[in-house]
């Protein structure tokens, strides 16, 4: 559908529209900051109780993906902070959260032997919070490009 200016109009045009998804975003994105706390804070002698192999992952992980995926959280929060306040900085903040999130995922799925020991299926998750790294990309950009960033 088109405007008075020949423009396309789509969803992130409304106001409202742009509020729904950023909140979702930061609710998203929350959950993933707080998962993140939880992971690395857990007592894993218990978590072995029920899931040896995940307690053994957790267990062997490097500083340096502890902190890549600490990087992915709190720049997704903060992305999706920005994205409410209309800030163009939020493309950039989600584009350093998304690829933090594809190193963090390369080296559990294939650099440890949590798929030989889980099977593929332990990549479907990380497929899912990849599509919407994406996404929110995709999200930040339309808006930019309708004007509604700054």
């Amino acid at each position: 559908m088109d405007n008075d200016n020949g423009a396309a109009t789509g969803a992130s045009e409304s106001p409202r529209g742009m509020w729904v998804v950023g909140a979702g975003l930061l609710v998203w994105n929350l959950i993933g900051l707080a998962a993140f706390y939880m992971q690395s804070t857990m007592d894993l002698t218990e978590l072995a109780k029920s899931d040896p192999v995940t307690a053994r992952e957790l267990a062997a992980m490097p500083q340096w993906a502890w902190w890549v995926y600490g990087t992915a959280t709190i720049s997704g929060v903060a992305a999706a902070i920005a994205l409410l306040l209309k800030r163009r900085v939020a493309f950039w903040l989600f584009a350093l959260s998304l690829l933090c999130v594809i190193i963090q995922f390369s080296r559990s799925l294939l650099m440890t032997n949590l798929v030989a020991d889980k099977g593929w299926s332990v990549a479907i998750f990380p497929l899912v919070i990849a599509a919407i790294g994406g996404f929110q990309l995709w999200w930040t950009k339309l808006c930019d490009g309708q004007g509604q960033l700054r």
